[in-house]
């Protein structure tokens, strides 16, 4: 079993620079070497999942497991998370979307400087809110209306069929 004092799972679908970019900000800031990143692909149709295995096929710091179908963020953070759990025994394991930038250096020191304070069972990050606040609960700032919300989980349901059949991209 690989030496892994932490893994970060990354949920991949299809925005492949943003994935780059992730995974970069954590090799950049993560302040040890005892770490892995798993790449989750959540059924990417545009292929971008086997792209990303292909670039990192010789990286020992990255796996990346290729979905048969997309399951959806819970599920697909699930796949990664046990995946680490059985494969690399890590003492902490991150769930984080592909958008997700490190800011903090050291960021291994400091989740390990939290947990012997806190022995926290799970943590939260900071966020960067639209107005550049930080914040651990982002809040929408203007309202919005009941016929948007209506709007946008029908929009919602609409792509996830189109996904379903793999017709989104001919769609977008």
């Amino acid at each position: 079993m690989i030496n892994t004092k932490i893994a970060i799972v990354v949920l991949h679908y299809q925005a492949i620079e943003d994935t780059i970019k992730c995974i970069q900000s954590i090799e950049d800031k993560i302040g040890i070497e005892e770490y892995q990143i798993v790449v989750v692909d959540n059924a990417s149709p545009d292929q971008s999942g086997q792209v990303l295995k292909n670039k990192y096929e010789n990286d020992p710091k990255v796996n990346v497991i290729l979905g048969k179908e997309n399951l959806g963020f819970a599920k697909g953070n699930n796949i990664g998370y046990i995946w680490a759990k059985q494969n690399l025994n890590p003492q902490f394991i991150i769930l984080s979307n592909n958008d997700v930038i490190l800011k903090t250096n050291n960021f291994y020191q400091e989740i390990e400087k939290e947990y012997c304070t806190s022995r926290f069972g799970v943590l939260g990050p900071l966020i960067l809110n639209a107005d550049g606040r930080f914040d651990s609960n982002p809040i929408c700032i203007e309202k919005i209306s009941k016929d948007t919300i209506i709007k946008q989980i029908q929009d919602a349901r609409f792509h996830r069929m189109l996904n379903k059949f793999g017709l989104l991209n001919a769609y977008n």
